[in-house]
């Protein structure tokens, strides 16, 4: 009996002694992340500074141009970039390679209309940066989440960040599949015989990203 009562009371000092530990490693862990918590804070894009260069091609041609930035935060730790949100005003894109102001314009609303981007029904698309693993000083591989025409897929991207002053500058650079949001177009996934009226499906965007 004398030896039942002895093991019992190990296994309850034992027991007290592993939920203690477990309770300082929670307080531990909890503090860490208050911490780190702490150390976030979001900054906002300078709209005026910042934009979008767009290239989409053909098969021995190509053309470019810009869209604006409508909105952004940033979340950075310290000088690191944790994650962001970028709004873009899709009404706003442009042709820009084009001289003859005609035909410029002729694409740009084309780019608008529902053969591409129908920017009067979906205005907006959207750039999420979740994720961010920081490769150097400056520079990042990112993924998050791309939204445009109301689709949504993850996308993995590059880019860089760097300080001057108070305030940051981010350039990223992404291609996307456009078929995946929709935007069928000429599209060789999708009809034959095009020659060259034939456009490739990936679009790159070069982002410059301003903070206030």
């Amino acid at each position: 009996m004398m030896k039942k009562i002895f093991y019992l009371s190990i296994l309850t000092i034992f027991i007290m002694n592993c939920n203690s530990k477990s309770a300082s490693d929670n307080l531990k862990l909890q503090n860490k992340e208050q911490v780190q918590l702490s150390k976030l804070k979001t900054i906002f894009v300078d709209t005026d500074s910042s934009s979008i260069k767009w290239i989409g091609k053909k098969i021995l041609s190509s053309h470019e141009g810009i869209i604006n930035i409508s909105n952004g935060e940033l979340v950075m730790n310290g000088n690191k970039l944790e994650s962001g949100i970028i709004e873009v005003d899709m009404t706003s894109i442009l042709n820009t390679d084009i001289e003859n102001e005609k035909y410029s314009n002729k694409l740009s609303n084309h780019l608008k209309n529902e053969d591409f981007f129908n920017v009067a029904e979906y205005p907006t698309s959207i750039l999420t940066i979740t994720n961010s693993e920081q490769i150097n000083e400056e520079k990042y591989n990112f993924s998050g989440d791309l939204t445009i025409k109301g689709i949504t897929h993850n996308i993995d991207f590059y880019g860089s960040v760097n300080k001057e002053k108070d305030l940051f500058y981010s350039h990223i650079n992404l291609e996307f599949d456009r078929t995946k949001w929709n935007i069928k177009y000429n599209s060789g996934q999708f009809f034959e015989d095009l020659g060259d009226k034939l456009i490739l499906d990936n679009i790159e965007l070069n982002v410059l990203i301003k903070t206030k």
